[in-house]
């Protein structure tokens, strides 16, 4: 009896050591992907200024204009582009839009990899993301039963705040925060807003 009272003590020790210890390590876990909201609102603007310049003149392109197909959507973008666009010049590489600097900066090796390292404007993000025509349509369209791009980019950018403080990475925010925001569209159009908000290297590396 004595023996049996001797190894349920051991037993209970041994249980209460290990809580000690795993709780600790559970919470590390928890709280290694946390960030500050100050950290995530400046991943928030960045991604409005980011994409918004190339969203709202997307928006701007007549149906008409954007059904014709991308040479006749890559005339109308240049002749309408802004300020944000200033040495780049949209182009068609098949089906997909692109754009192509026009104007070579005048600085140094090291400045120049380092700006291309953190892609900081809409012109150099469309620049090395190359973006399917259609995909384009089907994002007008889905803006346009979101009550417009500007409209689809704040209730996405919402959700992707709020999923980046409940600990998510960025690209898992952004993919959440869309799937989130576009449940009631198709999943190719889905999936042809989530490429336009995330832009391959741009959330990897400014957002």
């Amino acid at each position: 009896m004595k023996k049996s009272i001797k190894q349920l003590v051991i037993v209970i020790c041994f249980s209460l050591i290990f809580t000690t210890i795993t709780i600790p390590i559970a919470n590390a876990k928890e709280n290694s992907n946390e960030v500050s909201s100050e950290q995530v609102n400046v991943e928030a603007q960045n991604m409005k200024r980011t994409l918004e310049p190339l969203l709202e003149l997307i928006d701007q392109m007549p149906e008409d204009v954007a059904e014709q197909g991308i040479h006749s959507g890559v005339e109308w973008l240049n002749v309408h582009k802004g300020n944000e666009f200033e040495g780049y010049e949209f182009v068609a590489d098949g089906e997909n839009l692109t754009a192509v600097k026009t104007v070579q900066d005048n600085i140094g090796p090291f400045i120049a990899l380092n700006a291309w390292s953190c892609i900081s404007s809409a012109a150099k993000a469309i620049a090395v993301n190359a973006i399917p025509w259609a995909k384009i349509l089907k994002v007008k369209k889905a803006a346009k039963l979101m009550g417009g791009l500007n409209s689809m980019t704040k209730t996405i950018i919402r959700a992707y705040k709020h999923q980046r403080n409940l600990g998510l990475s960025r690209t898992n925010a952004i993919k959440k925060a869309v799937k989130v925001s576009t449940k009631a569209l198709p999943a190719e159009t889905q999936k042809a807003v989530l490429e336009f908000f995330s832009l391959g290297d741009v959330v990897n590396n400014c957002f």
